[in-house]
């Protein structure tokens, strides 16, 4: 080797040190990520709370035969079993599942109709179109 010169390993990497990794990790989120989960933490809280811990709970419910003021008892998925092919509810039930699905897809393709009506009518050259396009859109504007 030449004097004044320097050695390098082609292809070598120094191993990586927590400063280094701590570096990388503020490069991804942020150097107010601390912050920002503070700031966060009370919703998430509020998210669990209000839509996690009770959609589970009506899950684990699902799976019991239950009656008020008494201790529930697990049954699994005999509740499910009685709902489906039972002698008391199933017809109920599937006739239910049949109106549901029924005003599920004409409610949509009645939005779908309107709505499409609705662009198309404020997509035409008329005069007062401007306050047209106001009346339709002022809902919107309002919170509630």
């Amino acid at each position: 080797m030449a004097v004044g010169t320097k050695s390098t390993l082609v292809g070598a990497r120094a191993a990586p040190t927590t400063s280094g990794a701590r570096l990388n990790l503020r490069r991804v989120l942020g150097r107010d990520w601390v912050a920002a989960w503070l700031f966060l933490l009370p919703c998430a809280i509020v998210v669990l709370g209000l839509i996690a811990y009770p959609f589970v709970s009506a899950i684990l419910l699902s799976f019991q035969a239950k009656l008020v003021g008494s201790p529930g008892v697990w049954v699994g998925l005999k509740n499910y079993e009685d709902l489906l092919v039972g002698r008391d509810l199933s017809a109920q039930f599937l006739q239910s599942v049949r109106v549901s699905f029924l005003f599920t897809v004409a409610a949509i393709a009645m939005k779908f109709v309107l709505g499409l009506a609705m662009a198309l009518l404020l997509h035409e050259q008329f005069a007062g179109r401007t306050y047209v396009r106001a009346l339709f859109f002022c809902p919107g504007l309002s919170p509630g």
